[in-house]
């Protein structure tokens, strides 16, 4: 539909997603992408890229962004790409990003 505004999560893919979610969970880049089964520099890359389409530049700003403008449920889990399983923290656990 024309002229509709999406929030800027709707920008996202699938593994933006995932990666996102995983930085929400409170865990370092190296986790991330041992979890998601990619080099490091190929999850920098993707969290600049994240970052770009949502226009933040730090974690921070990302996790207030989602907890304003639509992250999952606070404590919902969701499986992500091959097989791994993330849970929202609670807002109160993303003070420590």
């Amino acid at each position: 539909m024309p002229g509709r505004l999406y929030p800027p999560i709707a920008r996202l893919t699938r593994r933006d997603r995932d990666v996102m979610a995983l930085v929400l969970a409170g865990h370092r880049n190296a986790e991330i992408a041992r979890r998601l089964n990619i080099q490091l520099q190929t999850l920098k890359n993707a969290l600049s890229a994240i970052y770009d389409k949502l226009g933040v530049s730090t974690r921070l700003q990302l996790a207030v962004l989602l907890l304003r403008d639509g992250a999952p449920a606070a404590g919902g889990s969701r499986a992500l790409a091959g097989g791994a399983s993330c849970t929202v923290p609670p807002p109160a656990a993303l003070s420590r990003i």
